[in-house]
């Protein structure tokens, strides 16, 4: 799709594997959101109400599961890092027929493709939403205005507690600081960014950070590598 989508929450019988070639893909399940880039999939087990978003283009394959064939038994909605193998299992599945035969070349092949889903590693791409309402309000407040530098104690003023207990409270409901909190949310808004074409510089400002460098610092921080080199790594390797 070159213009995104918003499907509303809605739920399946099915267990699903959404696993995203070009573009980020955005799915809001268990009072979470995951932020999934290329080469990575979000699972979601049997009769979990969620939402999925996309801005942009974006190019994804979702695979539907019964689950008395759950590959994750007893597992929550996770992001999982989607191996070679898989996500080429996952593009010859989506060229089977809606009714494959059971005794051909399909049906061997799909006991393959729920093995490499129960094997695939997760991956760490969650932004956790508090279900206090007031603690909502202040993230919610964030996320529309990604710039903002308020301090931790002027949102805890504003909020009219402490410090203290505005940190206990977040640490009860999400189990992170707001900074930290605030710095998973960037990248996260980050990767959405970088798959519709903004440049490192635009991204660094709109987040609110005084130069690109110390973007970059605090993404390698969270992440692992730069934003740039983590990004075209992923949509290099994608659905063509």
């Amino acid at each position: 799709m070159t213009d995104g989508f918003d499907l509303d929450e809605h739920r399946h019988p099915e267990c699903a594997l959404i696993y995203t070639a070009k573009g980020v893909l955005n799915c809001e399940a268990d009072g979470q959101i995951w932020t999934i880039p290329p080469k990575c999939a979000i699972w979601i087990p049997s009769n979990v109400p969620h939402r999925c978003w996309a801005v942009g283009r974006i190019e994804s394959y979702a695979l539907f599961v019964d689950p008395k064939l759950d590959p994750r038994p007893g597992e929550s909605c996770c992001a999982v890092k989607v191996s070679p193998l898989l996500r080429e299992l996952l593009f010859r599945v989506a060229a089977f027929p809606a009714l494959y035969p059971m005794d051909g070349a399909e049906a061997r092949l799909t006991p393959v493709v729920l093995d490499e889903i129960g094997a695939a590693r997760r991956e760490h791409l969650r932004l956790p939403l508090p279900a206090d309402p007031e603690l909502r309000r202040l993230t919610d407040l964030i996320m529309s205005d990604p710039s903002h530098k308020a301090s931790v104690a002027q949102w805890a003023a504003q909020m009219s507690m402490t410090e203290r207990t505005l940190a206990r409270k977040l640490n009860r409901e999400i189990g992170m600081s707001l900074g930290q909190w605030r710095r998973q949310f960037h990248v996260a808004r980050a990767m959405q960014w970088m798959a519709d074409g903004r440049s490192i510089k635009s991204i660094a400002f709109d987040l609110g950070y005084e130069s690109t460098s110390s973007f970059v610092t605090m993404f390698r921080k969270m992440v692992g590598t730069s934003p740039a080199r983590y990004f075209s790594g992923r949509e290099g390797e994608g659905g063509d």
